[in-house]
């Protein structure tokens, strides 16, 4: 009788034992994951996908066709995560291909342009901190030609990016994309009312929480 109580002691203390180094591991675990959340340390492995919110700037150059505006382009885009690997995207982009030489009808493209679209990106993690996404966007876009009167239209933009993560909450990339649409030209104005752009930018991305 002894014995079996002094086993069954035992069988207690050893059960106890196991719970406090499970909550112990797990509270550690737990910590471990906060502090890599939290301390702002360098990337090693696959971008944890720890903040819903990003701010990317991006800016490059556009080559034109059409009836479309080519130069310089800065483009700015907000996305949030909407399920798993899917985020909404917002961007909005502008062109300044202003070049007004002395016989404004000599250039087509010369002029500004912008746009306003919304759409969806799909984000892929890979085993390395670099985080490839693709998007498809549509909307508004206004064109202003130095040689017709302005103009406006509906257009698409696909695009693909590739990002290098830093920290966890900003990253480094480059994007190449292309704008299709049309714009309503005047007819006299010497314009293509179709619209088409190749793209390429480099920029910076911010991940961050909601406020």
């Amino acid at each position: 009788m002894q014995g079996f109580g002094y086993s069954r002691a035992v069988r207690a203390q050893l059960g106890t034992g196991l719970v406090v180094l499970s909550l112990i591991f797990g509270s550690t675990a737990g910590g471990g994951r906060a502090a890599q959340a939290q301390d702002g340390g360098v990337l090693r492995g696959p971008h944890p996908f720890l903040k819903p919110n990003a701010l990317a700037l991006t800016g490059g150059y556009a080559t034109a066709t059409g009836g479309t505006m080519g130069g310089l382009l800065l483009k700015g885009a907000y996305e949030y995560e909407l399920l798993g690997s899917f985020w909404l995207n917002l961007q909005m982009a502008f062109v300044d291909g202003s070049d007004e030489p002395a016989d404004t009808r000599r250039c087509t493209s010369c002029g500004r342009a912008a746009s306003s679209m919304a759409g969806l990106t799909y984000r892929l993690r890979m085993d390395v901190p670099v985080v490839l996404s693709g998007t498809l966007a549509g909307g508004f876009v206004f064109v202003f030609p130095d040689s017709a009167p302005s103009a406006m239209g509906l257009a698409v933009r696909p695009s693909v990016a590739a990002r290098y993560f830093v920290y966890d909450w900003l990253g480094f990339g480059v994007e190449l994309g292309s704008t299709l649409g049309f714009a309503s030209h005047d007819a006299d104005a010497g314009l293509s009312r179709g619209l088409g752009t190749l793209e390429a930018l480099m920029g910076a991305e911010v991940q961050f929480d909601t406020p």
